[in-house]
């Protein structure tokens, strides 16, 4: 009887403790690295950010509190960026299904989420995907081979660039939407339409050094005048779905030019070689001058330069020493980590009259 006894004692009890009836939090916890911020242009206290854990963040009073986008709705990573877009509560994005990558959108503001329709190669990861904030049917995807342009919000698209270079695939660093005149720059060159993404062009720019690639790109137009600039990557180190983290040594340039006058110049002064190590360049729609580079540099630290006068000198702006102008959460100088454990930041500017800066610091 005492053997019996002491069998149902046992099992009992471990029926108790292995069904807890609530939990309650204790700490920060999780892990994982934050990607592609995006900020709502329309309201600068709402953004989304991504995790390569899974999760989509979600902010309406600029990051004092979060909310998670339930997975069974949206699973996040590195390339999840949420394009807003000029249409109330119409957002677009890249939501991990099964571990594919998939364009998908949503209509009440992120709370549910569907793939699009048209997605044109769903057995392929979607590694980017940019939206017309002013027309928001206008859709640009990449998949590992080829790029694709819809004009009716994703229910279908059409090819209109492969990838050149088929070990590198198609690298697109930033595209910029100017009504009719659509701009995108890849590893293959600066691509065009000039009607509506009807038809498409590579710009015969001339400037880059032939063992250099575009890696990043931005694009701004004031008056008459549509500045690009492009950070450029050795032309070996280039290929999608590389990380910011692997920015040491992979650097060669910053150049800019005026669309339809010039070629592009060289913009690298105040930018020092094999020490700062720039990883993505942008800058505000609707100033030409104002730019910005992210990256790390040679004692893993992040760093964010600015030039004023359209890449004629560049400063470092972000002051990691004792947290000089950073508010920070628990990763920085004297936090539970250091600056070394992000590394590299990725960073969002935007169109709001002045250059609006947000910084996501991407962990390793």
């Amino acid at each position: 009887m005492k053997y019996v006894l002491f069998t149902l004692i046992f099992a009992a009890g471990f029926t108790v403790v292995s069904q807890p009836s609530s939990f309650s939090s204790r700490g920060i916890g999780g892990g994982g690295a934050l990607f592609s911020p995006s900020i709502n242009p329309a309201n600068t206290n709402e953004y989304y950010i991504a995790c390569d854990m899974s999760e989509l963040f979600h902010t309406t009073d600029f990051g004092l509190n979060y909310s998670q986008v339930p997975f069974q709705q949206f699973a996040g990573g590195h390339t999840s960026k949420v394009c807003y877009t000029g249409t109330a509560n119409l957002l677009y994005s890249i939501s991990y299904i099964n571990d594919v990558g998939t364009p998908v959108k949503s209509i009440d503001n992120g709370t549910t989420w569907n793939v699009l329709s048209g997605n044109p190669d769903p057995g392929s990861d979607v590694y980017t995907i940019d939206v017309d904030y002013n027309n928001s049917g206008r859709i640009i995807l990449s998949t590992y081979g080829a790029i694709y342009f819809s004009n009716n919000g994703g229910t279908s698209f059409t090819q209109f660039h492969t990838a050149a270079n088929s070990g590198a695939g198609n690298v697109v660093g930033g595209v910029f939407f100017d009504g009719a005149n659509i701009y995108v720059g890849t590893n293959d060159g600066v691509l065009v339409s000039s009607n509506s993404g009807a038809n498409w062009t590579t710009a015969p720019l001339t400037g880059l050094p032939t063992s250099e690639r575009i890696w990043s790109f931005t694009a701004a137009k004031v008056g008459t005048t549509t500045r690009f600039f492009c950070l450029t990557g050795d032309v070996a180190d280039i290929y999608v779905g590389l990380q910011g983290s692997d920015y040491y040594g992979f650097y060669k340039g910053v150049y800019s030019c005026d669309y339809g006058t010039t070629n592009w110049s060289s913009k690298t002064s105040g930018i020092t070689l094999n020490t700062d190590f720039p990883m993505f360049i942008d800058m505000a729609q609707n100033d030409i001058n104002t730019v910005y580079i992210a990256g790390s540099n040679s004692s893993g630290v992040p760093i964010v330069m600015k030039s004023v006068n359209a890449g004629g000198n560049w400063a470092h702006t972000f002051s990691t020493t004792n947290n000089q102008n950073i508010i920070t959460g628990w990763s920085g100088q004297s936090g539970d980590r250091g600056w070394g454990y992000g590394e590299c930041p990725r960073f969002s500017v935007m169109e709001s009259g002045v250059s609006f800066t947000f910084l996501l610091i991407h962990g390793m």
